[in-house]
């Protein structure tokens, strides 16, 4: 290893040019990555545009079940980094707007980066809330 060093000192010495050659290319190379963003994806993680939501009433007997699940599927989501995940509490008179737009609790909710909306429909089973979040619309 040291004579390969050597060498590398010995021919910068020589040609001095050429050690200002190989640091404007690796400007430029970095320039043109973080100019396209390439830099970014890896510096700020993923980027989640798509939104579960769960909206519930705390004295809903139906709604008791879906916590255990909704736990779990969060943490997931959150490990993963692609789909963020909320809760909103329906007796909370600041979510009364949103709330008001669906009938019956618990309720799950897929917001794509479009803005389309899907509702959970089916057996609540983690493997049933997994799948429906991960779903390709």
């Amino acid at each position: 290893m040291g004579d390969f060093i050597d060498g590398m000192m010995k021919n910068i010495k020589a040609n001095p040019w050429r050690l200002g050659v190989v640091i404007l290319t690796v400007l430029l190379i970095l320039c043109m990555l973080t100019r396209n963003g390439f830099t970014d994806r890896f510096s700020q993680g993923p980027d989640p545009t798509e939104v579960v939501t769960l909206y519930y009433k705390p004295n809903c007997p139906s709604c008791q079940p879906a916590y255990y699940h909704w736990a779990m599927l969060s943490r997931n989501l959150r490990t993963d980094g692609r789909i963020r995940t909320r809760s909103v509490n329906c007796d909370d008179p600041a979510y009364a707007n949103e709330c008001n737009r669906w009938s019956g609790h618990p309720i799950f909710v897929r917001r794509q980066a479009s803005g389309r909306e899907h509702r959970f429909r089916g057996n609540l089973t983690y493997q049933n809330l997994y799948n429906f979040a991960n779903r390709d619309y």
